[in-house]
């Protein structure tokens, strides 16, 4: 799972736009993969994790992480582990070239759903249960 491009760019547009701060890499512990080394999924703010196609395609260890959305950003890849976890998916190549830029409202909207969901809120920080967003 990704937050649409693992590069310190786009996470720092999405906080932005999502108005949280991004910790660098180097001030946070890595997240380990299952081989013990440093590699598949890295916390970039608080609950909000960038990782690769192997990280997102374990649910063990996304389970064992406290993932519960996964935002997705893959040519021809549907859910994963449908009814686990919730998902809003791009089907897109991950490219250099390619333009992320239209995609931000609805994964600054995803990702904020998901944080107030989790929390027991709505986007807008309201009390009670924040709604569900699948994407197809």
């Amino acid at each position: 799972f990704r937050l649409l491009h693992p590069s310190r760019c786009v996470a720092d547009m999405a906080a932005a736009e999502m108005e949280v701060e991004v910790d660098r890499e180097e001030d946070k512990a890595p997240v380990l993969g299952k081989t013990g080394e440093k590699g598949d999924m890295h916390e970039v703010c608080d609950r909000i994790y960038v990782g690769n196609f192997k990280s997102a395609s374990d649910r063990v260890f996304l389970t064992q992480h406290g993932v519960t959305h996964v935002l997705a950003a893959a040519a021809d890849v549907g859910e994963l582990h449908p009814g686990r976890f919730v998902y809003c998916m791009f089907d897109i190549l991950d490219m250099p070239e390619t333009w992320y830029l239209p995609l931000f409202p609805q994964a600054v909207d995803f990702i904020k759903s998901a944080l107030a969901d989790d929390e027991g809120g709505d986007a807008n920080g309201e009390e009670g249960k924040g709604e569900k967003q699948k994407e197809e």
